[in-house]
């Protein structure tokens, strides 16, 4: 879901992006869990030479989301909301949440919303937006808690051995 890289080919006519340049992306398309891919140059940002590669590959998907729901979206739940409140649910690693009857909204006109980082980064404008809040941030300081060749981490993740940034090195680098 996101990655760090530098450019090796770029195709005709690009601008802003040149072999050489360390970039970086998150949510679309998907298939990081790869040692090449293939992107459009509007889905990458570059990567401040401030910003260690490994940081900056575990902050993507997590800082952007977390930028776009606290600039964007309030926290909290049905309980405690005020009428016309709103309710956003996030995250995927635990699954989706227990159905919920429409008719719990209505007594105090509630909005409920799920939404996507995709969604919020789906212009060049927005997505350096978020990247750049991200990057602005992380110089107060970010763990990774593991890296991992690619071809020894499968197990791992697979039976959540693993949490928290977890960073994926292609073997042979």
């Amino acid at each position: 879901m996101e990655a760090v890289g530098v450019v090796e080919v770029a195709g005709p006519g690009l601008t802003g992006r040149q072999v050489g340049d360390l970039v970086a992306y998150a949510g679309y398309p998907m298939g990081s869990y790869a040692e090449e891919e293939i992107l459009p140059a509007d889905r990458v940002v570059h990567v401040p030479s401030c910003i260690d590669p490994s940081i900056a590959a575990s902050v993507m998907l997590k800082g952007m989301t977390a930028q776009f729901l606290v600039c964007r979206c309030f926290k909290g739940s049905l309980a405690c909301l005020k009428t016309r409140g709103y309710m956003v649910s996030f995250g995927q690693s635990s699954g989706s949440p227990d159905p919920l009857p429409l008719s719990s909204l209505a007594p105090k006109s509630l909005f409920l919303t799920r939404p996507s980082l995709y969604n919020y980064t789906l212009t060049g404008d927005e997505l350096l937006e978020a990247a750049g809040e991200v990057f602005a941030n992380v110089a107060s300081g970010v763990r990774v808690n593991h890296t991992y060749l690619l071809s020894k981490a499968h197990a791992d993740l697979e039976n959540r051995k693993k949490s928290g940034s977890i960073v994926l090195i292609p073997d042979g680098i």
